[in-house]
């Protein structure tokens, strides 16, 4: 089975509108079929930053791999968003 990928990076987040022309094309995709298909997103725009900088600011010496922890949750977010925004 062919495998598509699509990207989505941090601007196709910015506000929820944002979050249902993913959700749109994903399920395009989807009732397309003839494929699997393997969606990658990206935090929310912005909320990289602010998360690192909270760490940092609580902990000047975070370690890399806290800080890697970190900052997935925001595409933890923003993925489980965008299933949100597929199931409505």
């Amino acid at each position: 089975m062919k495998t598509t990928i699509v990207n989505f990076e941090s601007s196709s987040f910015r506000d929820p509108c944002h979050y249902a022309r993913v959700a749109r094309r994903l399920a395009e995709l989807r009732t397309a079929g003839g494929s699997k298909i393997i969606a990658v997103v990206s935090a929310m725009s912005g909320m990289t930053d602010k998360r690192k900088a909270a760490m940092l600011g609580v902990n000047g010496e975070t370690s890399p791999s806290n800080l890697d922890a970190a900052l997935t949750t925001g595409e933890m977010l923003t993925k489980s968003s965008a299933q949100k925004s597929r199931a409505t």
